[in-house]
């Protein structure tokens, strides 16, 4: 239902040459955390926690200017894992190795599945894709506390060595007030900080298109196939049959008669695909007329341009929504300039 955008401050070069550049992030939902989940404003938390695996040459860049740093690297070392999958919390969408058909069955199993299959069960034909990581990983918390006039970092790695504040509390973002991540979030939901899914909506016709692709799939190869039923041969078995289907003819007694009982292909069939696919499409806000496809009865331009503004509101009011949430990071860009920033830009003043 949301992300959010981390931009912080980022010292390039030294001396003459020291310039500062905004570095941005995406930090996803299972990497984050709020104090108060009821609270949708990001700027209303009291407190908000975000964690990542960082190497070890990663921590190093952050605690070098410490005082004792050497020593603080050395314990933080002690605790450093060879992960060789990361145990970074992940998405629901999983790049998915199978060497067979996945199972959707609807028993209920504890192990986290492949995104984008309804009704998961717990079959072990498959295996998650994710990054391969030999070096050495650390756990880092950076938790973002307000007080009553600024916001404190505290940045503690696992399990219990405290890296920032080291001697008096600080914002270490060096904008005071402001901490480093903006919400950016299409569907907003009162009461809920992290919104509602695009996903929510179009779960049900999805696994429905999925059961009628797979009965026409099955309908298909029963044409083929066929199912027959044999009156008047007693004798008829499955190496007879097999024999029958290869040579392609069928040698039977006088009298007996062979009864074709394939249920034939709905002509229904393959119109509801197509509805359950104009269904998926009008709820993701992706009608006909917003794919560049004619209508019936649209001859003219401005009779196709009428119908794409009227097509279009869901998409336009998600989009404006963003661009205000964006339009507020580049905000939170402005403040973070000023402050870090000590290069000046001269204009013309013709």
């Amino acid at each position: 239902g949301g992300v959010l955008l981390k931009q912080v401050p980022k010292v390039i070069g030294g001396g003459e040459k020291e310039r500062v550049s905004m570095e941005s992030k995406l930090v996803m939902p299972w990497q984050f955390g709020v104090f108060n989940e009821a609270e949708n404003d990001l700027n209303k938390q009291v407190a908000m926690c975000e964690t990542n695996m960082l190497t070890l040459p990663e921590v190093w860049q952050r605690i070098y200017h410490l005082p004792d740093s050497v020593k603080l690297f050395e314990r933080i070392k002690t605790h450093a894992q060879n992960l060789g999958t990361t145990s970074d919390p992940q998405s629901f969408f999983h790049q998915v190795l199978s060497t067979s058909q996945i199972q959707t069955g609807v028993n209920g199993g504890g192990n986290t599945l492949p995104g984008g299959i309804v009704n998961l069960g717990n079959d072990p034909n498959y295996a998650i894709m994710g990054p391969q990581i030999s070096a050495p990983l650390i756990q880092l918390h950076e938790i973002w506390v307000q007080d009553e006039t600024d916001y404190t970092t505290i940045q503690i790695v696992e399990p219990d060595i405290i890296v920032a504040p080291i001697f008096k509390k600080s914002n270490l973002l060096g904008v005071q007030g402001c901490h480093p991540y903006s919400l950016i979030q299409p569907n907003e939901y009162t009461n809920w900080f992290w919104g509602r899914s695009e996903l929510v909506d179009v779960l049900e016709p999805q696994e429905l298109l999925s059961v009628w692709s797979d009965d026409i799939k099955r309908l298909f190869g029963l044409q083929i196939d066929k199912i027959l039923a044999f009156a008047g041969e007693s004798g008829l078995t499955d190496e007879r049959y097999g024999q029958m289907r290869v040579a392609g003819y069928f040698n039977l007694p006088q009298g007996a008669q062979v009864t074709d009982l394939t249920p034939k292909m709905p002509p229904e069939a393959i119109p509801m695909l197509k509805f359950v696919i104009e269904v998926i499409n009008n709820l993701a806000g992706f009608p006909d007329i917003m794919q560049g496809r004619g209508e019936a009865g649209v001859r003219a331009g401005v009779h196709a341009s009428t119908l794409l503004k009227t097509a279009s509101p869901t998409l336009r009011d998600r989009a404006l929504l963003v661009e205000r949430q964006c339009a507020d990071a580049a905000a939170k860009s402005l403040k973070i300039k000023p402050a870090k920033d000590p290069q000046r830009y001269w204009t013309n003043g013709e």
